[in-house]
């Protein structure tokens, strides 16, 4: 009986095309993999920046709902970090039935000390709109429109070319109507008055805080918005000569502009709101050793390349509650 098998050339030119397909399929998956990461990474940058910007856009707009138009905005301006952000919270207003558009919680001292890393303010009432939205003693009935770890915006009411101080509600005392505040995450202290200034009228507003901290955490208040976010600032536009054109004088914030310095601007002639940030991918890509970060508005470069993949937004928003109100 004749027998029938491979000989020794049939099975070496066998090994040598499986090796080939190995070697092909083997790099086939590699790639697929590495395609997959990126887009995976890519989407979840979109899709983070798509929604930090719905928030970041909708706060920017809906800024100085039913409060004085000095407390539209505060924040610190930095240019060796991310800036800090303050915009008043429209959420803790209730306008169904509501005919002011002053509201705030009045300063029982004419000259409070803001300065520091805690100051305690006594107010009138800590719902200012006499229809509080936020549970701060936790049984589940809303009690105060100041929430512990979101912000704080205080402005002299009488006289707003004084300018802003903001910071972040640490504690809310019910009973005696006493917030207190940390403004080492804001910006302390007013304008000194001048012989040409009204009496104080000192006001506390409810606000929306956001700053990055230093895991890369866009944080809204205290909670964490959106992870991987390298950076965030802003700029603010201001028709200070009412003369329709915006100087790099009135750009404060901006590259080319000055510092922003809360306590030097009147918001009554704010006019529009530029927002930028940066998001980054979880991890470096090796296919982009040349990325590097990304500078925006007077963030100062960080030297070096790093390899992540990064997504820019910019956007310019104009508040809808500055700049129309008749005295």
């Amino acid at each position: 009986m004749r027998r029938y098998g491979f000989t020794l050339p049939e099975l070496m030119i066998s090994m040598a095309i499986l090796g080939i397909l190995s070697m092909f399929l083997s790099d086939m998956l590699v790639q697929q993999n590495k395609a997959y990461t990126v887009v995976d990474q890519v989407s979840e940058v979109q899709n983070n920046s798509a929604a930090i910007a719905s928030l970041l856009e909708h706060d920017a707009r809906e800024t100085a709902l039913l409060v004085p138009e000095a407390a539209a905005v505060c924040g610190v301006d930095s240019n060796t970090a991310s800036d800090v952000l303050y915009f008043t919270d429209g959420a803790a207003m209730n306008f169904a039935n509501e005919i002011r558009y002053d509201l705030g919680g009045l300063i029982a001292s004419s000259n409070p000390s803001l300065s520091g890393t805690s100051a305690v303010l006594d107010v009138d009432d800590v719902a200012i709109d006499d229809d509080p939205f936020y549970d701060t003693d936790g049984d589940a009935n809303p009690d105060s429109d100041f929430q512990i770890g979101s912000g704080v915006i205080v402005v002299d009411r009488a006289n707003p070319d004084r300018g802003a101080a903001c910071g972040v509600v640490t504690a809310v005392t019910l009973g005696t109507n006493r917030i207190t505040v940390d403004f080492s995450q804001g910006s302390s202290g007013l304008l000194a008055r001048n012989a040409s200034h009204n009496a104080p009228d000192h006001v506390a507003v409810p606000a929306t805080v956001y700053r990055v901290n230093n895991n890369l955490q866009l944080l809204r208040n205290s909670l964490v918005l959106a992870e991987d976010v390298e950076d965030l600032q802003f700029s603010l536009f201001y028709d200070v000569n009412d003369d329709g054109v915006i100087a790099a004088a009135e750009n404060p914030g901006a590259y080319s502009g000055p510092q922003y310095i809360p306590r030097n601007e009147d918001n009554r002639d704010l006019t529009e709101i530029r927002i930028a940030f940066v998001v980054r991918s979880r991890a470096p890509d090796p296919d982009l050793p040349d990325a590097s970060f990304q500078a925006l508005e007077n963030r100062n470069p960080v030297a070096g390349t790093d390899g992540f993949r990064r997504r820019v937004h910019v956007a310019n928003v104009r508040p809808r509650n500055v700049g129309h109100r008749v005295d």
